[in-house]
């Protein structure tokens, strides 16, 4: 090992990746591998291998979540409950296509094509909302995001049980319609108002009092200057007990001190 530089231990273990800093800068081929496999570095890939002492000077970023209560009036309130109607409404559509294709065409095709695709329902969904589902024009296109997100995660969770990955709870039942346990269900009104998601909000549509939200607009928050006004990764509004929330997942520097060695608490 060269002085001055912090090695991976990951890299340790698979020494034939070629070696980079997370800056991109190149270190070294790695045993057996060519540069042209991993070249030229990109900034967005955490390539495996050493680290070169520029990593400790460049910030750590974090994904942090801020969540606060919102105050709608009459108006956004039917909104909120419209959109999330309509995640509802556009995640048992999916899950029926899907059952429905299973059961039609599943056992007889390719492994690859047993199940219907999640983009390939959106996007029959789209060519066919302006001339079928009118009605859905009215809310934010994110509502089909959020249920595609949903029913994918469902079906991740089946799938793992299916594999042994998770396990079933202990006190679980048969199902009534026949259906292996941990097989996504249908959702229904009963069970409260779905939380519906909205990406890429600018920093501009957040201010100490208020925040706006695609097709719904300035909503009122009750604690202020709690959201942070930087670049939103996703912003998630969600009901309980009667009351509408909004959490922020946000990416922020980590402050977080470096070692010194000096004692603490002494």
């Amino acid at each position: 090992r060269r002085p001055g530089v912090i090695y991976c231990e990951a890299s340790e273990r698979r020494k034939s990746h070629a070696r980079y800093c997370f800056c991109g800068q190149f270190i070294g081929p790695g045993i057996g591998t060519l540069h042209s496999r991993a070249w030229p570095p990109s900034d967005k890939v955490c390539r495996l291998g050493p680290i070169c002492v520029c990593r400790e000077e460049q910030p750590m970023n974090i994904q942090r979540a801020y969540k606060t209560e919102l105050d709608p009036n009459e108006t956004q309130l039917k909104a909120f409950y419209g959109h999330s109607g309509a995640v509802r409404w556009i995640y048992n559509w999916m899950l029926a296509r899907k059952d429905r294709y299973f059961r039609l065409f599943g056992q007889h095709a390719e492994k690859g094509d047993r199940h219907l695709s999640t983009p390939r329902l959106r996007k029959h969904l789209r060519a066919r909302k302006h001339e079928h589902y009118p009605w859905l024009l009215q809310y934010s296109s994110r509502v089909e995001d959020t249920a595609a997100k949903m029913i994918d995660a469902s079906f991740k969770l089946y799938f793992d049980v299916c594999s042994g990955k998770r396990s079933l709870p202990a006190g679980a039942k048969r199902r009534k319609d026949g259906k292996p346990a941990g097989f996504p269900r249908y959702k229904s009104r009963s069970r409260g108002p779905c939380a519906f998601k909205f990406w890429g909000i600018p920093p501009e549509h957040i201010e100490p009092k208020r925040i706006r939200l695609p097709m719904i607009g300035w909503v009122r928050i009750k604690e202020r200057a709690y959201l942070p006004a930087q670049t939103i990764m996703s912003a998630t509004v969600s009901e309980r007990a009667g009351r509408w929330y909004i959490s922020l997942q946000v990416d922020e520097p980590a402050d977080i001190d470096r070692a010194t060695g000096a004692p603490i608490g002494v």
